[in-house]
């Protein structure tokens, strides 16, 4: 480079106070508003150091959850990468204006610069093919869930001018070397070209604007990005590096005892995970796009719900005032079915749910403010132990005339039956057959009769924590009294209440679902199925055993030993599966607004053809009759 005249003393000057200025600037603005995230509460969040540092290249730079979507997947992959790698060039660019003989380390090396330049044009293009995708897909091929605004436009501007007038100014600068078809740049060398007839004096003259108006384009851009949505692009890692490594089936646990408010109502009452998690939304709506709620017409959002916190937490400051009935509205926040469908399709974990949980319990514990219909189910749950409200006494009835001893204190296998299965008449179909299954494979088990309570997964996703944890020491106390090795369940919600919430109170138990049970029975050809079922089935994912727990392939292993028809899925199967509509203590309240998300379930169902619809869950079992009855299609 020894054509182009090494930089002035005072544009040195200059160059120093620009970068020194718009990095103060930067670090003032992202301060101001970061800030307040250490106004939440303590969170958990810095255990398992080494599986967090895999989330960072799994989902931060292998982009594991945003390629769920093809298109945005590629495009965001392009644009992160291209600026990822031209960020590491920014670095040479301003270390060559300072020191002529600059060098970066390693990259820097003689024998592989010329590579590297390469690598940085392959990129460069990159960005640019991302830009115009995501214009197009912005603007032409908008999908519902995302919503144009000026903040994207200027951003997308901006990705495309950094990277151009790069470009522009590498190019000129080639066209003043002494040499420069031997630069493996292929993009600046090629562009050299147009530059030849140019007198030098006006090449170096486009050089300097070039190189200075590329420069306060960076900058400029350094500045905007913590006034803008694209604050993300910062917080964004921080998140996914702080996701929750626990089940996401396990709601965050309340000490009654030690805190002195239930609940949230205030920012304060969040953790700083939870206000982390609103700097960090990229307002993709994916959360949105897959909630039952939101698609059945209901006030929820879980977009929505995050982006109003984010707006009244910049808008309050520190000085923070009832959120509840300002950035989120109570019939939005009983709306929600728990169903655990934004979290799942977030791409940076954004906890929605939890954040909706945290504003039910002060609701119901704070303020005693829930649906009318939850008073009755609260004082079943009190009185009966159970959300039916049947006497406690014929919790044990259900297994009458099955010829087998209940309360057996020592056993290899406990099952607990649940309430649906001890009290609803078609789910007591389940429980006897299962039964009838562990009695003709002769497996030691015992069943808790009477001294079985309800899991209080009814109380714990309404709110109504207190009643919760009562229910829950009531039945681990139990537990204690007697000696086996596993849980065995038949309901999903039960199923993830005893083996991923009640540890919160050392309630440490093996649990296992009936279907994971069966189905390794029949792999290991200890229950052999003699009778094929010859109808098409149809599998519909309950939201507690999927996307709660991963238990997605053994329900339908045992449908494929069970029947010689197909299996045909739904529109939204496995971890996109959508709701019965009977989570979140759904099952106890009436569904007013919208559409009846069961409903639309059936709907799926009919298109299937299926002849045969199977549950594992008695929730989703009871909401799937009730949506194929209202179609007047239950009796085909």
């Amino acid at each position: 480079m020894d054509n182009i005249p090494p930089f002035s003393l005072l544009n040195k000057i200059i160059l120093l106070s620009l970068i020194l200025i718009s990095l103060s600037i930067f670090s003032y603005i992202l301060y101001d508003r970061l800030r307040l995230i250490f106004l939440g509460k303590k969170a958990k969040r810095f255990n398992k150091i080494p599986l967090r540092i895999k989330t960072l290249f799994l989902y931060v730079l292998g982009h594991k959850k945003v390629f769920a979507y093809a298109y945005s997947g590629i495009l965001h992959f392009f644009i992160f990468w291209g600026f990822i790698i031209l960020a590491v060039s920014y670095i040479d660019l301003l270390g060559k204006a300072f020191f002529l003989n600059f060098k970066l380390p390693i990259l820097g090396n003689n024998l592989i610069y010329p590579y590297f330049l390469d690598l940085r044009d392959f990129f460069g293009i990159l960005a640019i093919i991302g830009v115009i995708l995501a214009l197009m897909r912005r603007f032409i091929f908008k999908p519902e869930r995302l919503e144009n605004s000026k903040e994207a436009l200027i951003i997308l501007i901006l990705i495309f001018l950094v990277v151009s007038m790069g470009f522009l100014s590498e190019s000129l600068r080639y066209s003043l070397e002494k040499n420069p078809a031997n630069s493996l740049s292929f993009i600046a060398k090629n562009l050299a070209l147009l530059f030849n007839n140019f007198p030098k004096e006006k090449i170096l003259l486009y050089y300097e604007l070039s190189w200075w108006a590329h420069l306060i384009i960076i900058l400029g851009f350094l500045i905007y990005i913590p006034l803008s949505k694209h604050l993300h692009l910062i917080t964004c890692p921080i998140a996914e590096f702080f996701r929750n490594l626990d089940s996401p089936g396990a709601l965050p646990y309340l000490d009654l005892e030690k805190e002195e408010r239930f609940g949230a109502e205030l920012f304060s009452d969040f953790s700083w995970k939870d206000l982390l998690d609103l700097y960090a939304c990229t307002e993709c709506g994916r959360c949105q796009e897959n909630c039952p709620a939101y698609l059945t017409k209901k006030p929820l959002s879980p977009k929505k719900v995050i982006l109003n916190l984010k707006k009244e937490l910049l808008a309050q400051k520190e000085i923070f005032k009832p959120l509840i009935g300002k950035a989120v509205a109570e019939d939005e926040i009983w709306s929600c079915t728990t169903c655990g469908n934004c979290q799942e399709h977030c791409p940076v974990f954004i906890e929605p749910l939890n954040k909706i949980a945290e504003f039910k319990r002060h609701l119901v514990l704070t303020q005693s403010k829930f649906p009318k219909e939850l008073t009755l189910c609260y004082r079943n749950l009190e009185v009966n132990l159970n959300p039916w409200g049947i006497g406690y006494m014929e919790r044990e009835k259900f297994v009458h005339n099955l010829e087998i001893n209940i309360k057996n204190k020592e056993a290899s296998l406990l099952y607990f039956a649940g309430c649906a299965a001890s009290f609803d008449e078609r789910n007591k179909k389940v429980s006897r057959s299962l039964i009838k299954i562990l009695k003709s494979l002769e497996v030691d088990f015992t069943l808790l009769g009477t001294d079985e309570a309800c899991c209080g997964d009814p109380a714990r996703r309404t709110g109504n924590e207190y009643l919760y944890q009562n229910l829950a020491q009531k039945n681990i106390q139990t537990f204690k009294n007697y000696k086996f090795k596993k849980i065995l369940t038949s309901c999903p919600h039960c199923f993830n209440t005893l083996k991923n919430e009640y540890s919160q109170m050392g309630g440490n138990f093996e649990v296992i679902h009936h279907s994971v049970f069966l189905a390794d029975l029949i792999k290991e050809k200890k229950l052999k199925l003699f009778k094929k079922i010859p109808q098409t089935i149809t599998y519909h994912d309950s939201c507690y055993l999927g996307r709660f727990n991963n238990i997605y392939d053994h329900p339908r292993q045992i449908i494929q030993n069970l029947s010689s028809g197909k299996l045909v899925e739904m529109t939204h199967h496995h971890n996109k599966s959508f709701c019965c509509g009977a989570g979140g203590g759904k099952m106890w309240m009436e569904e007013l607004q919208g559409e009846k998300i069961y409903i639309k379930r059936a709907d799926e169902v009919v298109k299937t053809k299926s002849q045969i619809v199977a549950s594992a869950c008695p929730y989703c079992l009871t909401m799937m009759e009730d949506g194929l009855k209202e179609k007047n299609i239950d009796e085909r």
